[in-house]
C-alpha cells in the first residue's frame, strides 16, 4: 500500500513540474514580456537551463534504460549538424544561433519525457489559465486601476510603452488601447499560441477534458483571440471555423442539433460585438482597423509581404547554406516570418526539416487529409505572422510530434517506426 502511494505521489510530483516547466517556458521564452523587458535574454536563457535540468535528468535515466532507437534521433542529430555547419561556412557565431541549438535540444529532451496525452492536455489547461487571467487583468483590473488612480507597478519595453505589471499578464497603461497582449510581446504573438490550443483542443483526439468543458474552453479561447484584435487572429479564427465544420461533415456529425448549437453560439457573438462595437468608441475603432487591414492596402499588410518577398530573395542566392543571420533579420525593418526565414538562415536541409516536424505533428492528431490540410494551413499561417525562429516552446511543441502516446500500440505508432 505505501509502494502505491510513493508511485501515486511521484506521478503527481511529474504532473505538477510539466504544468510548472511549459508555464515558465512560455514565460522565459524569446517572445514574452518578462524576457524581452524584465529580465533581458541572457537571464532568461540561464533560467530556462535552470528550470530545465529535472527533465536533462529523467532524459538521461529514460536513456540509460531504454536506449535511443526512435528515428527522431537521426533527425535531431542532422539538424543540429546542419545548422552548426552553417554557422561554420558563414562564419555566423551569433548567440541566437546558439540559443537555437539549445532550444531544439530542450525540445528533443522533452520529447521523451512527457507523454504526448499529458502534454496537450497541460498545454491547453495552461493557455486556458493565461486566457482567463489576461481577460481579467486587462479589462477589469486596468479599468480599475486608471479611474480609481491607484499607484500600480509598470514596466516599459523597448519602445517606450508603459504596461501596467499583473505579473503573469501586461496591459498597456493609455485607457483607448483595448488589445490583449497576454504576457507576450505583441498582441500578434499571443494568437498564436492560443490558436494551437484551440487546435490541439479540437483535434487531437482522446483527450480526457468533457465535452462540455471543451465547449467553455472553446469559448474563451475565441474571445481570448479576438480580444488581441490581431488581423490574422481573425482571419485563423474562421479559417478554424471552417476546418471545424468541414470535420464534422467528413464524421458525419453535422446533424441538426450540433447546427442549431453552432448558429446560435455564432449569433450570440455577433449581437454581444455589435453591442461593444455601438457602445465603446475605442472597441469600435480598434475592431474597425483590424478588419479593414484585411481588405485595404496597409503598412502591416506592405511589411508582412516584404518579410516574405525579401528573405525569399536571399534564400535563392544561397539554398544550401543560407545567409548570416544578422543579414537575414536586418534585410527589412520588421521580420515577421518563421518558415521562409528557417530556409534564409539555416539552409534547404534546416527547413525541409521544419516542415516536416509540423507536417509529423498533424499527422499524430489522425485527421482525415481534407482536414489535416486544413490545420496545416492554419499552422503555417499562425507561425509565419511572427518571427518565432528562436521561440523555444514553439521547438518543443514541434517536437511533440515524437512524444509517446500510450492509447497507441508502440508497433503501430508511426512515429516509432
Amino acid at each position: 500500500m505505501i509502494a502505491n502511494n510513493e508511485i501515486f505521489n511521484k506521478k503527481q510530483i511529474r504532473t505538477a513540474y510539466m504544468y510548472l516547466y511549459i508555464f515558465l517556458m512560455l514565460l522565459l521564452c524569446r517572445d514574452s514580456l518578462v524576457s524581452t523587458t524584465i529580465l533581458g535574454f541572457p537571464k532568461s536563457l540561464f533560467l530556462t537551463l535552470i528550470i530545465s535540468i529535472p527533465n536533462f535528468i529523467i532524459f538521461i535515466k529514460k536513456i540509460k534504460a531504454e536506449g535511443l532507437k526512435s528515428y527522431r534521433v537521426y533527425i535531431f542529430i542532422i539538424l543540429v549538424l546542419n545548422i552548426i555547419l552553417t554557422m561554420i561556412i558563414k562564419s555566423d557565431y551569433q548567440l541566437y544561433n546558439f540559443s537555437l541549438l539549445v532550444f531544439i535540444f530542450i525540445g528533443f529532451v522533452v520529447s521523451y519525457v512527457y507523454e504526448y496525452k499529458e502534454f496537450i492536455k497541460a498545454f491547453i489547461n495552461i493557455m486556458i489559465f493565461i486566457s482567463m487571467y489576461s481577460l481579467i487583468t486587462t479589462y477589469l483590473f486596468k479599468p480599475l486601476i486608471i479611474h480609481t488612480g491607484i499607484n500600480f507597478p509598470t514596466i516599459i519595453n523597448s519602445v517606450n510603452n508603459v504596461f501596467y505589471n499583473f505579473i503573469f499578464s501586461f496591459a498597456l497603461t493609455a485607457e483607448s488601447y483595448i488589445r490583449n497582449f497576454g504576457f507576450f510581446r505583441e498582441p500578434g504573438v499571443y494568437q498564436v499560441f492560443i490558436i494551437l490550443a484551440l487546435i490541439f483542443l479540437t483535434f487531437v483526439k482522446n483527450i480526457k477534458i468533457k465535452s462540455r468543458k471543451k465547449i467553455i474552453y472553446t469559448l474563451i479561447f475565441t474571445v481570448t483571440i479576438l480580444s488581441t484584435f490581431s488581423t490574422t487572429g481573425i482571419i485563423l479564427l474562421a479559417l478554424f471555423f471552417t476546418t471545424y465544420i468541414v470535420k464534422l461533415i467528413r464524421d458525419g456529425k453535422m446533424n441538426r442539433k450540433v447546427f442549431i448549437i453552432i448558429t446560435t453560439i455564432t449569433i450570440i457573438c455577433i449581437l454581444i460585438l455589435t453591442l461593444l462595437y455601438n457602445i465603446i468608441p475605442s472597441f469600435r475603432e480598434t475592431l474597425r482597423f483590424s478588419i479593414e487591414k484585411i481588405f485595404t492596402p496597409n503598412e502591416s499588410l506592405s511589411a508582412r509581404q516584404e518579410s516574405i518577398i525579401v528573405p525569399l530573395k536571399l534564400y535563392l542566392n544561397s539554398p544550401i547554406f543560407g545567409q548570416k543571420y544578422i543579414d537575414v533579420v536586418e534585410a527589412i525593418d520588421h521580420n515577421t516570418n518563421t518558415t521562409i526565414n528557417m530556409f534564409a538562415i539555416y539552409g534547404l536541409l534546416t527547413g525541409v526539416i521544419h516542415i516536416m516536424l509540423i507536417y509529423l505533428l498533424i499527422k499524430k492528431m489522425k485527421q482525415p487529409k481534407s482536414v489535416s490540410a486544413l490545420i496545416f494551413i492554419i499552422f503555417i499561417v499562425a507561425i509565419n505572422t511572427q518571427f518565432l525562429i528562436g521561440n523555444s516552446v514553439l521547438w518543443i511543441v514541434m517536437f511533440s510530434c515524437f512524444m509517446e502516446d500510450k492509447t497507441i500500440p508502440k508497433k503501430e505508432n508511426y512515429i516509432e517506426r
